[in-house]
């Protein structure tokens, strides 16, 4: 079997059962103040609730996840873009322009895909946080493993599961005293998790079910409206991942990446690499490409070949109508190729073979 690049992470046969039967050993990746929850919307949420009742406007990245904006909508507040370059970066004075035409209680950043496409505001949030009493958010999901400083915003977060195989995981530090498990979440997204490792470690299943199962799990932590703890189980497995090996695998493949699509002249003609140095301290989520022309049947193309590189997102509805001309690129552009530990620089070179059979 043709060994898949992407998609979603899977758990190897009866790997689930060793950590079950474990000790539970605390996971050191958690800082002072912070807590461990099930899923990085709730742990949004649990920010929110710290606010009082006083909930009006909240300002998010024009560039950003649907689910981003569920536990805003949901605690009624009114959802606006503000606008992200091309770069990924926060341009300081566009940014101040939309914060003074619509007065936020709330803004949310994310640096994306492992880099610093924030410091921007680093020296402004103070001020902000000061004079016009906006409370920030920064979610960490893509640069947790990164070693540059977290803005000094009143509250972090960030989704765990998004890095490695686990059913659930996030943390906030907002306060959190729940020590209850989602048990029916954690349930489904195991059963889907392993059925995937059968499949891929050997041979056993099909595509069709674990995708079935997974979309079960996807839909289950949708439901959910309040915030659980996360699972032992879970935080085991944390525990007992190396986090050097994530960091130094995902550098040596997209370092790997980087250097091919920079200098083979197809490529470079055809894609614009979003993040073109590679500082040491990143740990790269994904590594991002803008394809200039055919996304979609370049993607198809992939696929057909176990090669699954994503639209990591679609622009959520309640942007649509706000968006810029820079965030409409981005959405339509953008294409990630998957650079995790589950992969070495022989998987990223079978993803320049197959890019320049393409191309061809």
């Amino acid at each position: 079997m043709i060994k898949e690049i992407g998609s979603y992470f899977f758990l190897a046969p009866h790997s689930i059962d060793s950590f079950q039967k474990r000790s539970l050993k605390q996971p050191d990746i958690l800082k002072a103040g912070e807590s461990y929850v099930s899923t990085c919307r709730s742990a949004i949420g649990l920010c929110l609730d710290q606010l009082g009742t006083k909930k009006e406007v909240a300002l998010l990245p024009s560039f950003t996840c649907a689910s981003v904006l569920h536990p805003f909508l949901k605690r009624g507040y009114k959802v606006y873009p503000y606008p992200i370059g091309r770069d990924l970066k926060i341009h300081w004075e566009q940014f101040k322009k939309v914060v003074d035409e619509l007065k936020p209680n709330v803004i949310l950043t994310h640096p994306y895909f492992g880099f610093n496409t924030t410091e921007e505001l680093r020296n402004h949030i103070a001020e902000f946080r000061a004079n016009e009493k906006i409370i920030f958010i920064e979610d960490m999901t893509q640069s947790m493993f990164s070693g540059f400083k977290p803005l000094p915003t009143n509250y972090h977060v960030g989704s765990i599961r998004k890095w490695m195989p686990v059913p659930d995981g996030a943390f906030t530090t907002a306060p959190f005293f729940n020590n209850e498990e989602d048990k029916e979440l954690v349930e489904a997204k195991i059963k889907a998790l392993t059925e995937k490792g059968y499949y891929i470690e050997k041979g056993i299943g099909d595509k069709e079910t674990f995708r079935k199962d997974f979309s079960i799990a996807e839909n289950i932590l949708d439901s959910r409206e309040r915030a659980y703890s996360m699972s032992s189980v879970a935080r085991e497995m944390v525990a007992h991942t190396n986090i050097k090996q994530i960091k130094d695998c995902r550098w040596d493949n997209y370092h790997y990446l980087l250097y091919h699509f920079m200098n083979d002249a197809t490529l470079s003609n055809k894609f614009d690499v979003i993040s073109i140095e590679l500082p040491g301290d990143v740990c790269p989520f994904h590594f991002s490409v803008y394809v200039k022309e055919g996304r979609r049947e370049l993607q198809q193309y992939l696929a057909k070949n176990d090669i699954y590189a994503t639209v990591i997102w679609g622009c959520p509805e309640e942007f649509e109508a706000l968006i810029n001309d820079d965030t409409r690129y981005i959405y339509d552009h953008i294409l990630c190729f998957h650079v995790d530990q589950r992969y070495n620089v022989h998987d990223m070179g079978r993803i320049i073979e197959e890019l320049k059979k393409y191309y061809k």
